[in-house]
Protein backbone atom coordinates (compact mmCIF):
# COMPACT_ATOMS: atom_id res chain seq x y z
CA UNK A 1 0.00 0.00 0.00
CA UNK A 2 2.91 2.58 0.85
CA UNK A 3 3.98 1.57 -2.70
CA UNK A 4 1.16 2.41 -4.31
CA UNK A 5 1.04 5.77 -2.67
CA UNK A 6 4.90 6.87 -2.72
CA UNK A 7 4.45 5.65 -6.65
CA UNK A 8 0.99 7.81 -6.69
CA UNK A 9 2.63 10.53 -5.05
CA UNK A 10 5.61 10.26 -7.62
CA UNK A 11 3.46 10.59 -10.41
CA UNK A 12 1.32 13.58 -9.22
CA UNK A 13 4.76 15.53 -8.75
CA UNK A 14 6.31 14.70 -11.75
CA UNK A 15 2.87 16.08 -13.29
CA UNK A 16 3.01 18.94 -11.06
CA UNK A 17 6.65 19.14 -12.21
CA UNK A 18 5.46 19.27 -15.72
CA UNK A 19 3.23 21.49 -15.84
CA UNK A 20 4.91 24.11 -13.47
CA UNK A 21 8.50 23.71 -16.35
CA UNK A 22 6.04 23.42 -19.14
CA UNK A 23 7.22 25.35 -22.12
CA UNK A 24 6.74 26.00 -25.96
CA UNK A 25 8.37 29.11 -26.09
CA UNK A 26 11.96 27.78 -25.01
CA UNK A 27 12.93 28.37 -28.71
CA UNK A 28 12.27 32.47 -29.12
CA UNK A 29 15.20 33.82 -27.90
CA UNK A 30 13.43 37.49 -27.58
CA UNK A 31 11.75 36.28 -23.86
CA UNK A 32 13.20 35.45 -20.85
CA UNK A 33 12.35 32.05 -19.05
CA UNK A 34 9.58 33.72 -17.09
CA UNK A 35 8.10 34.91 -19.94
CA UNK A 36 8.31 31.87 -21.90
CA UNK A 37 6.69 30.15 -18.83
CA UNK A 38 3.93 32.94 -18.29
CA UNK A 39 3.06 33.02 -22.14
CA UNK A 40 2.52 28.93 -22.24
CA UNK A 41 0.10 29.37 -19.54
CA UNK A 42 -1.69 32.22 -21.17
CA UNK A 43 -1.48 30.07 -24.30
CA UNK A 44 -2.85 27.01 -22.86
CA UNK A 45 -5.78 28.87 -20.20
CA UNK A 46 -6.89 30.65 -23.78
CA UNK A 47 -7.08 27.48 -25.96
CA UNK A 48 -8.99 25.51 -22.92
CA UNK A 49 -11.27 28.86 -22.52
CA UNK A 50 -12.09 28.73 -26.08
CA UNK A 51 -12.17 25.15 -26.29
CA UNK A 52 -15.19 25.00 -23.64
CA UNK A 53 -16.91 27.60 -25.02
CA UNK A 54 -17.28 25.73 -28.92
CA UNK A 55 -17.65 22.46 -27.41
CA UNK A 56 -20.34 24.10 -25.41
CA UNK A 57 -22.53 25.99 -28.75
CA UNK A 58 -21.75 22.83 -30.64
CA UNK A 59 -23.42 20.32 -28.48
CA UNK A 60 -26.55 22.79 -27.43
CA UNK A 61 -27.09 23.96 -30.88
CA UNK A 62 -29.13 21.62 -32.71
CA UNK A 63 -27.92 20.50 -36.09
CA UNK A 64 -29.52 19.01 -39.14
CA UNK A 65 -28.15 15.80 -40.07
CA UNK A 66 -28.90 14.69 -44.08
CA UNK A 67 -29.10 10.71 -44.80
CA UNK A 68 -29.47 9.28 -47.47
CA UNK A 69 -30.36 5.46 -47.79
CA UNK A 70 -29.53 3.60 -51.06
CA UNK A 71 -31.99 1.37 -52.83
CA UNK A 72 -34.57 1.17 -49.90
CA UNK A 73 -36.90 -1.75 -49.44
CA UNK A 74 -40.36 -1.40 -48.70
CA UNK A 75 -40.96 -2.33 -45.29
CA UNK A 76 -37.46 -0.19 -44.85
CA UNK A 77 -39.30 2.89 -46.73
CA UNK A 78 -42.68 2.26 -44.11
CA UNK A 79 -40.15 2.32 -41.48
CA UNK A 80 -38.49 5.62 -42.59
CA UNK A 81 -41.91 7.16 -43.49
CA UNK A 82 -43.50 6.41 -39.97
CA UNK A 83 -40.14 8.15 -38.23
CA UNK A 84 -39.41 11.17 -40.41
CA UNK A 85 -42.93 11.83 -42.57
CA UNK A 86 -42.18 15.31 -43.02
CA UNK A 87 -38.18 15.40 -44.64
CA UNK A 88 -38.27 11.85 -46.12
CA UNK A 89 -37.88 12.61 -50.19
CA UNK A 90 -37.26 9.49 -52.55
CA UNK A 91 -37.40 10.29 -56.45
CA UNK A 92 -39.15 7.44 -57.92
CA UNK A 93 -37.44 6.36 -61.03
CA UNK A 94 -40.32 5.42 -62.93
CA UNK A 95 -43.19 8.25 -62.17
CA UNK A 96 -45.49 7.50 -64.66
CA UNK A 97 -47.56 4.45 -63.89
CA UNK A 98 -50.90 3.02 -64.90
CA UNK A 99 -53.89 2.49 -63.41
CA UNK A 100 -53.92 -1.62 -64.22
CA UNK A 101 -50.54 -1.63 -62.21
CA UNK A 102 -52.51 -0.42 -59.32
CA UNK A 103 -55.95 -1.52 -59.31
CA UNK A 104 -57.73 -4.83 -59.02
CA UNK A 105 -61.41 -4.79 -59.57
CA UNK A 106 -63.65 -7.83 -59.56
CA UNK A 107 -66.95 -6.51 -59.80
CA UNK A 108 -69.60 -8.02 -57.94
CA UNK A 109 -73.49 -7.40 -59.57
CA UNK A 110 -77.10 -7.98 -58.32
CA UNK A 111 -77.46 -11.96 -58.01
CA UNK A 112 -80.72 -11.40 -60.79
CA UNK A 113 -78.34 -10.79 -62.97
CA UNK A 114 -77.24 -14.28 -62.50
CA UNK A 115 -79.82 -16.14 -61.92
CA UNK A 116 -82.46 -18.25 -63.97
CA UNK A 117 -84.64 -15.32 -64.20
CA UNK A 118 -82.93 -13.66 -67.04
CA UNK A 119 -82.36 -16.90 -69.09
CA UNK A 120 -83.88 -16.83 -72.26
CA UNK A 121 -85.57 -20.41 -71.18
CA UNK A 122 -87.24 -18.49 -68.29
CA UNK A 123 -88.79 -15.49 -70.49
CA UNK A 124 -89.32 -17.60 -73.56
CA UNK A 125 -91.57 -19.26 -70.97
CA UNK A 126 -93.77 -16.77 -70.37
CA UNK A 127 -94.57 -16.09 -73.92
CA UNK A 128 -97.23 -18.63 -75.76
CA UNK A 129 -99.56 -18.02 -78.72
CA UNK A 130 -102.35 -16.29 -76.31
CA UNK A 131 -99.69 -13.48 -74.87
CA UNK A 132 -101.40 -10.81 -77.05
CA UNK A 133 -104.86 -11.69 -76.16
CA UNK A 134 -104.23 -11.06 -72.20
CA UNK A 135 -105.74 -7.55 -70.62
CA UNK A 136 -103.31 -4.78 -70.32
CA UNK A 137 -103.14 -5.54 -66.47
CA UNK A 138 -102.20 -8.94 -66.91
CA UNK A 139 -98.92 -9.74 -65.56
CA UNK A 140 -98.75 -12.30 -68.51
CA UNK A 141 -99.12 -9.98 -71.34
CA UNK A 142 -95.71 -8.19 -70.43
CA UNK A 143 -94.00 -10.75 -68.41
CA UNK A 144 -91.74 -12.12 -71.53
CA UNK A 145 -90.55 -8.34 -72.50
CA UNK A 146 -89.86 -7.54 -68.78
CA UNK A 147 -87.80 -10.45 -68.44
CA UNK A 148 -86.05 -9.83 -71.57
CA UNK A 149 -85.24 -6.34 -70.14
CA UNK A 150 -84.19 -7.01 -67.37
CA UNK A 151 -81.50 -9.48 -69.20
CA UNK A 152 -80.54 -6.26 -71.39
CA UNK A 153 -80.35 -4.43 -68.32
CA UNK A 154 -77.79 -6.69 -66.43
CA UNK A 155 -76.13 -6.75 -69.66
CA UNK A 156 -75.72 -2.65 -70.12
CA UNK A 157 -74.64 -2.83 -66.56
CA UNK A 158 -72.12 -5.34 -66.95
CA UNK A 159 -71.08 -3.74 -70.33
CA UNK A 160 -71.00 -0.32 -68.90
CA UNK A 161 -68.74 -1.54 -66.10
CA UNK A 162 -65.73 -3.23 -68.41
CA UNK A 163 -65.76 -0.40 -70.43
CA UNK A 164 -65.10 1.94 -67.87
CA UNK A 165 -62.64 -0.33 -66.09
CA UNK A 166 -60.83 -0.48 -69.71
CA UNK A 167 -60.61 3.10 -69.91
CA UNK A 168 -59.35 3.35 -65.96
CA UNK A 169 -56.83 1.00 -66.58
CA UNK A 170 -55.68 2.91 -69.12
CA UNK A 171 -55.06 5.98 -67.56
CA UNK A 172 -51.62 6.70 -66.13
CA UNK A 173 -51.32 8.18 -62.87
CA UNK A 174 -47.99 10.39 -62.35
CA UNK A 175 -45.92 10.39 -58.81
CA UNK A 176 -42.89 11.76 -58.96
CA UNK A 177 -41.74 11.31 -55.71
CA UNK A 178 -42.82 8.13 -53.54
CA UNK A 179 -45.85 8.18 -51.63
CA UNK A 180 -46.38 6.78 -47.99
CA UNK A 181 -48.72 4.32 -47.35
CA UNK A 182 -51.59 6.80 -45.89
CA UNK A 183 -50.98 9.07 -48.59
CA UNK A 184 -51.08 6.75 -51.18
CA UNK A 185 -53.98 4.70 -49.78
CA UNK A 186 -56.15 8.45 -49.26
CA UNK A 187 -55.11 9.01 -53.04
CA UNK A 188 -56.09 5.87 -54.51
CA UNK A 189 -59.53 6.41 -52.45
CA UNK A 190 -60.20 9.46 -53.18
CA UNK A 191 -59.23 8.19 -57.39
CA UNK A 192 -61.65 5.37 -57.17
CA UNK A 193 -64.14 7.81 -55.33
CA UNK A 194 -64.36 9.81 -58.44
CA UNK A 195 -64.05 7.09 -61.20
CA UNK A 196 -66.87 5.62 -59.58
CA UNK A 197 -68.82 9.04 -59.62
CA UNK A 198 -67.68 9.40 -62.90
CA UNK A 199 -68.67 5.99 -64.28
CA UNK A 200 -72.39 6.69 -62.44
CA UNK A 201 -72.60 10.06 -63.97
CA UNK A 202 -72.14 8.67 -67.09
CA UNK A 203 -74.35 6.19 -67.03
CA UNK A 204 -77.32 8.31 -65.79
CA UNK A 205 -76.89 10.63 -68.72
CA UNK A 206 -76.92 7.65 -71.52
CA UNK A 207 -79.70 6.09 -69.69
CA UNK A 208 -82.08 9.56 -69.49
CA UNK A 209 -81.10 10.03 -72.69
CA UNK A 210 -82.77 6.87 -74.07
CA UNK A 211 -85.59 7.16 -71.93
CA UNK A 212 -86.38 10.66 -73.32
CA UNK A 213 -86.17 9.55 -76.80
CA UNK A 214 -88.59 6.47 -75.73
CA UNK A 215 -90.97 9.48 -74.47
CA UNK A 216 -90.57 11.92 -77.15
CA UNK A 217 -91.38 9.59 -79.63
CA UNK A 218 -94.33 7.57 -78.31
CA UNK A 219 -93.45 4.39 -79.56
CA UNK A 220 -96.67 2.07 -79.65
CA UNK A 221 -96.04 -1.05 -78.34
CA UNK A 222 -96.74 -4.27 -79.72
CA UNK A 223 -98.21 -5.29 -76.70
CA UNK A 224 -100.97 -2.89 -77.57
CA UNK A 225 -99.86 -1.37 -73.37
CA UNK A 226 -99.87 2.28 -74.65
CA UNK A 227 -101.69 2.51 -77.64
CA UNK A 228 -103.86 0.43 -79.17
CA UNK A 229 -105.32 0.80 -82.99
CA UNK A 230 -109.01 -0.63 -84.51
CA UNK A 231 -109.98 -0.88 -88.04
CA UNK A 232 -112.46 1.56 -88.64
CA UNK A 233 -115.79 0.22 -89.91
CA UNK A 234 -116.55 0.35 -93.72
CA UNK A 235 -112.65 2.02 -94.35
CA UNK A 236 -109.47 1.23 -95.04
CA UNK A 237 -108.67 3.14 -92.07
CA UNK A 238 -107.52 2.87 -88.85
CA UNK A 239 -108.21 5.19 -85.52
CA UNK A 240 -105.24 4.90 -82.15
CA UNK A 241 -106.28 5.24 -78.58
CA UNK A 242 -104.54 5.99 -75.73
CA UNK A 243 -104.53 2.97 -73.19
CA UNK A 244 -105.23 4.63 -69.67
CA UNK A 245 -104.87 3.55 -66.43
CA UNK A 246 -106.07 3.76 -62.72
CA UNK A 247 -103.85 5.74 -60.72
CA UNK A 248 -103.01 5.74 -56.81
CA UNK A 249 -104.22 1.90 -56.46
CA UNK A 250 -104.17 -0.06 -53.47
CA UNK A 251 -105.11 -3.52 -54.75
CA UNK A 252 -105.20 -6.62 -53.11
CA UNK A 253 -107.51 -9.57 -53.95
CA UNK A 254 -109.89 -8.76 -52.14
CA UNK A 255 -110.18 -4.91 -52.75
CA UNK A 256 -110.01 -2.40 -55.14
CA UNK A 257 -109.27 1.36 -54.87
CA UNK A 258 -108.45 3.54 -57.45
CA UNK A 259 -108.18 7.63 -57.22
CA UNK A 260 -107.45 9.26 -60.67
CA UNK A 261 -106.58 8.41 -63.99
CA UNK A 262 -103.36 7.94 -65.86
CA UNK A 263 -103.51 8.56 -69.86
CA UNK A 264 -100.40 6.87 -72.03
CA UNK A 265 -100.71 9.85 -74.44
CA UNK A 266 -99.72 12.19 -71.70
CA UNK A 267 -97.14 10.32 -69.77
CA UNK A 268 -94.97 6.82 -70.72
CA UNK A 269 -94.62 6.16 -66.69
CA UNK A 270 -98.56 4.98 -66.32
CA UNK A 271 -98.42 1.93 -63.99
CA UNK A 272 -100.62 -0.23 -62.33
CA UNK A 273 -99.91 -3.39 -59.90
CA UNK A 274 -98.99 -6.92 -62.00
CA UNK A 275 -101.97 -9.24 -61.39
CA UNK A 276 -103.09 -12.77 -63.33
CA UNK A 277 -106.86 -13.00 -64.00
CA UNK A 278 -109.02 -15.78 -64.94
CA UNK A 279 -110.39 -14.26 -68.14
CA UNK A 280 -109.78 -11.17 -70.44
CA UNK A 281 -111.89 -8.64 -71.29
CA UNK A 282 -112.26 -6.40 -74.96
CA UNK A 283 -110.90 -3.00 -74.68
CA UNK A 284 -113.34 -0.42 -75.16
CA UNK A 285 -112.09 2.95 -76.37
CA UNK A 286 -111.16 5.87 -74.14
CA UNK A 287 -112.34 3.44 -70.81
CA UNK A 288 -109.75 3.21 -67.76
CA UNK A 289 -108.21 -0.41 -67.41
CA UNK A 290 -109.99 -2.02 -64.82
CA UNK A 291 -111.04 -5.65 -63.77
CA UNK A 292 -112.21 -5.82 -60.75
CA UNK A 293 -114.17 -8.83 -60.51
CA UNK A 294 -111.54 -11.77 -62.25
CA UNK A 295 -108.44 -10.85 -60.31
CA UNK A 296 -106.67 -14.59 -59.17
CA UNK A 297 -103.30 -13.25 -57.82
CA UNK A 298 -101.23 -10.01 -57.41
CA UNK A 299 -97.89 -10.47 -58.16
CA UNK A 300 -95.90 -8.76 -54.90
CA UNK A 301 -94.25 -5.32 -56.21
CA UNK A 302 -94.61 -6.17 -59.85
CA UNK A 303 -95.85 -3.21 -61.84
CA UNK A 304 -97.43 -3.06 -65.61
CA UNK A 305 -97.83 -0.12 -67.79
CA UNK A 306 -97.50 2.08 -71.01
CA UNK A 307 -94.08 0.90 -71.88
CA UNK A 308 -92.93 -2.38 -70.49
CA UNK A 309 -89.19 -0.52 -69.52
CA UNK A 310 -90.81 1.94 -67.68
CA UNK A 311 -93.22 -0.35 -65.34
CA UNK A 312 -90.02 -2.78 -64.83
CA UNK A 313 -88.05 -0.38 -63.58
CA UNK A 314 -90.78 1.02 -61.24
CA UNK A 315 -91.11 -2.75 -60.10
CA UNK A 316 -89.48 -4.41 -57.16
CA UNK A 317 -88.64 -8.45 -57.19
CA UNK A 318 -89.66 -9.10 -53.80
CA UNK A 319 -91.71 -11.99 -55.07
CA UNK A 320 -88.91 -13.55 -56.71
CA UNK A 321 -87.11 -13.52 -53.26
CA UNK A 322 -89.93 -16.32 -52.13
CA UNK A 323 -90.25 -19.27 -53.62
CA UNK A 324 -93.36 -20.00 -52.96
CA UNK A 325 -94.84 -16.43 -54.68
CA UNK A 326 -92.78 -17.69 -57.17
CA UNK A 327 -94.30 -21.37 -57.67
CA UNK A 328 -97.82 -19.83 -58.13
CA UNK A 329 -96.40 -17.10 -60.77
CA UNK A 330 -94.66 -20.20 -62.64
CA UNK A 331 -98.29 -22.57 -61.51
CA UNK A 332 -100.40 -19.63 -63.49
CA UNK A 333 -98.39 -18.78 -66.32
CA UNK A 334 -97.37 -22.20 -67.13
CA UNK A 335 -93.56 -20.90 -67.09
CA UNK A 336 -90.82 -22.97 -67.33
CA UNK A 337 -91.04 -25.36 -63.90
CA UNK A 338 -87.15 -25.64 -62.80
CA UNK A 339 -86.65 -21.51 -62.15
CA UNK A 340 -85.32 -20.82 -58.35
CA UNK A 341 -86.23 -18.10 -56.44
CA UNK A 342 -83.49 -15.50 -55.32
CA UNK A 343 -81.52 -16.18 -52.23
CA UNK A 344 -82.91 -14.10 -49.20
CA UNK A 345 -79.06 -14.94 -47.29
CA UNK A 346 -77.02 -13.87 -49.94
CA UNK A 347 -75.55 -10.28 -48.70
CA UNK A 348 -76.87 -7.51 -50.51
CA UNK A 349 -76.92 -3.33 -50.39
CA UNK A 350 -80.36 -3.23 -51.95
CA UNK A 351 -83.62 -4.58 -50.37
CA UNK A 352 -85.94 -6.98 -51.72
CA UNK A 353 -88.50 -4.31 -51.78
CA UNK A 354 -85.90 -1.75 -53.42
CA UNK A 355 -87.11 -0.80 -56.82
CA UNK A 356 -85.47 -2.18 -60.33
CA UNK A 357 -84.68 1.67 -61.04
CA UNK A 358 -82.31 2.26 -58.09
CA UNK A 359 -81.10 -1.00 -58.80
CA UNK A 360 -80.20 -0.51 -62.33
CA UNK A 361 -79.42 3.25 -61.38
CA UNK A 362 -76.49 1.51 -59.26
CA UNK A 363 -75.59 -0.50 -62.51
CA UNK A 364 -76.95 -3.63 -60.93
CA UNK A 365 -73.47 -3.69 -58.72
CA UNK A 366 -73.29 -4.59 -55.45
CA UNK A 367 -69.48 -4.30 -54.80
CA UNK A 368 -66.74 -3.45 -57.10
CA UNK A 369 -64.42 -5.04 -54.80
CA UNK A 370 -61.19 -3.30 -55.51
CA UNK A 371 -58.08 -3.25 -54.09
CA UNK A 372 -54.97 -1.75 -54.54
CA UNK A 373 -51.28 -2.90 -53.65
CA UNK A 374 -49.15 -0.23 -52.00
CA UNK A 375 -45.99 -2.79 -52.22
CA UNK A 376 -46.31 -2.94 -56.09
CA UNK A 377 -46.74 0.65 -56.52
CA UNK A 378 -43.28 1.39 -54.36
CA UNK A 379 -41.65 -1.37 -56.93
CA UNK A 380 -43.02 0.04 -60.16
CA UNK A 381 -41.71 3.30 -58.46
CA UNK A 382 -38.25 2.05 -57.73
CA UNK A 383 -36.39 4.99 -56.26
CA UNK A 384 -32.94 4.60 -56.06
CA UNK A 385 -32.29 6.70 -52.56
CA UNK A 386 -34.03 8.37 -50.34
CA UNK A 387 -33.40 11.05 -48.01
CA UNK A 388 -34.10 12.01 -44.87
CA UNK A 389 -33.24 14.70 -42.47
CA UNK A 390 -33.50 15.16 -38.46
CA UNK A 391 -32.53 17.72 -35.56
CA UNK A 392 -29.55 16.54 -33.37
CA UNK A 393 -28.09 17.56 -30.51
CA UNK A 394 -24.57 16.48 -29.16
CA UNK A 395 -23.41 15.09 -32.37
CA UNK A 396 -19.83 13.84 -31.68
CA UNK A 397 -18.36 14.50 -36.14
CA UNK A 398 -20.18 18.05 -35.94
CA UNK A 399 -18.62 18.63 -32.49
CA UNK A 400 -15.32 17.30 -33.22
CA UNK A 401 -15.42 19.15 -37.14
CA UNK A 402 -15.85 22.73 -35.15
CA UNK A 403 -13.46 22.22 -32.94
CA UNK A 404 -11.08 20.91 -35.43
CA UNK A 405 -12.03 24.07 -37.58
CA UNK A 406 -12.28 27.08 -35.30
CA UNK A 407 -9.30 25.87 -32.41
CA UNK A 408 -7.27 24.84 -35.03
CA UNK A 409 -6.99 28.34 -36.31
CA UNK A 410 -7.53 30.04 -33.01
CA UNK A 411 -4.05 27.95 -31.69
CA UNK A 412 -2.36 29.53 -33.97
CA UNK A 413 -3.58 32.94 -33.17
CA UNK A 414 -2.87 32.21 -29.49
CA UNK A 415 0.83 30.97 -30.07
CA UNK A 416 1.62 34.85 -31.62
CA UNK A 417 -0.39 36.64 -29.59
CA UNK A 418 0.24 35.30 -26.02
CA UNK A 419 4.07 36.32 -26.02
CA UNK A 420 3.24 39.77 -27.07
CA UNK A 421 0.27 39.77 -24.33
CA UNK A 422 2.68 38.81 -21.66
CA UNK A 423 5.45 41.68 -23.45
CA UNK A 424 3.04 43.97 -22.73
CA UNK A 425 1.63 43.43 -19.46
CA UNK A 426 5.13 43.01 -17.90
CA UNK A 427 5.97 46.40 -19.68
CA UNK A 428 2.54 48.70 -18.08
CA UNK A 429 3.58 46.92 -14.84
CA UNK A 430 7.13 48.21 -14.96
CA UNK A 431 5.44 51.74 -15.80
CA UNK A 432 3.38 51.44 -12.99
CA UNK A 433 6.03 50.23 -10.45
CA UNK A 434 8.59 52.93 -12.01
CA UNK A 435 6.15 55.63 -11.77
CA UNK A 436 5.29 54.76 -8.32
CA UNK A 437 8.79 54.60 -7.26
CA UNK A 438 9.30 58.05 -9.08
CA UNK A 439 6.19 59.30 -7.13
CA UNK A 440 7.94 58.32 -4.05
CA UNK A 441 11.40 59.78 -4.68
CA UNK A 442 9.73 63.12 -5.59
CA UNK A 443 8.08 62.80 -2.42
CA UNK A 444 11.50 62.47 -0.09
CA UNK A 445 12.65 65.25 -1.86
CA UNK A 446 10.57 67.45 -1.36
CA UNK A 447 10.05 66.55 2.62
CA UNK A 448 13.85 66.56 2.98
CA UNK A 449 14.48 70.37 3.77
CA UNK A 450 11.62 70.77 5.82
CA UNK A 451 12.38 68.19 7.92
CA UNK A 452 16.26 69.77 8.73
CA UNK A 453 14.92 73.03 9.41
CA UNK A 454 12.53 71.63 11.65
CA UNK A 455 15.18 69.38 13.09
CA UNK A 456 17.47 73.10 13.46
CA UNK A 457 14.17 74.82 14.71
CA UNK A 458 13.49 71.79 17.70
CA UNK A 459 17.41 72.64 18.31
CA UNK A 460 17.62 76.26 18.84
CA UNK A 461 14.35 76.41 21.46
CA UNK A 462 15.95 73.25 23.24
CA UNK A 463 19.14 75.81 23.67
CA UNK A 464 17.08 78.72 24.55
CA UNK A 465 14.99 76.63 27.32
CA UNK A 466 18.63 75.18 28.55
CA UNK A 467 19.69 78.91 28.92
CA UNK A 468 16.71 79.55 30.82
CA UNK A 469 17.13 77.30 33.44
CA UNK A 470 20.80 77.94 34.20
CA UNK A 471 20.15 81.51 34.43
CA UNK A 472 17.44 80.93 36.83
CA UNK A 473 19.42 78.33 38.73
CA UNK A 474 21.67 81.26 39.28
CA UNK A 475 19.59 83.59 40.73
Amino acid sequence: MATTANIGIQYQNRLMHLIKTLNFYDTDNELSLFEQLLSTRVYVVSLLITLFITISFASIIPQTRLITVSLPSPNNFEKLADSYRSTIICHCSQATMYHKELFSFNPQFHQVCSSNLIDEEWFSSLFNTLTNNYYPLDFRLMASAQFQILSLLCRISRQTIYDALSDFYTTSFFSARALTRAVYNDYMITLFQQFNTTTLTNHRIYNNFISSIIDEHRFISALRTNFYTRSIPDSDKYETFPAIYPKNVNLTQSSFISNGICRCDQTSSCIYPAGIYNQSKVIIPNEVFIHDASLQFVVPGFQVGCVPQNALLQSTLECFYNQSCLDIVIKLTGALPTVRALNMSNFSRFDPTTTLSIIFDQLMLESWHNSTDFVAYFRICAPKTCTYSYKQRFYIIYIITVVTSLVGGLSKVFNIVSPLTVKCFRRLCYRQVSTIETEERDKLNISMPAFIYNLKLKNELLLILIYLKLTEMKT
